[in-house]
């Protein structure tokens, strides 16, 4: 009855431990990639993504029918 108890004890335990490492291997390599303390310390905030989402590359097939019927709209 103790053993299942006692093993996912261990597996939480283990699970937080690798999840510290992680945290701390990755904040390692950011310290060693920076030029000097004031550049670590600013990519210490995430940033937002600034770019636009990807084009798919589909095209509106109601548009498209339309600018086939009445050639290309003109701006």
């Amino acid at each position: 009855m103790l053993e299942p108890i006692v093993i996912i004890g261990l597996l939480i335990l283990l699970l937080v431990r690798e999840y510290l490492s992680f945290k701390e291997r990755r904040e390692m390599l950011d310290r060693l990639m920076a030029k000097d303390l004031s550049e670590f310390k600013d990519n210490q905030t995430v940033e937002e993504n600034k770019f636009a989402p990807p084009d798919s590359g589909l095209e509106d097939v109601e548009q498209a029918q339309e600018e086939i019927i009445n050639g290309p709209e003109e701006a």
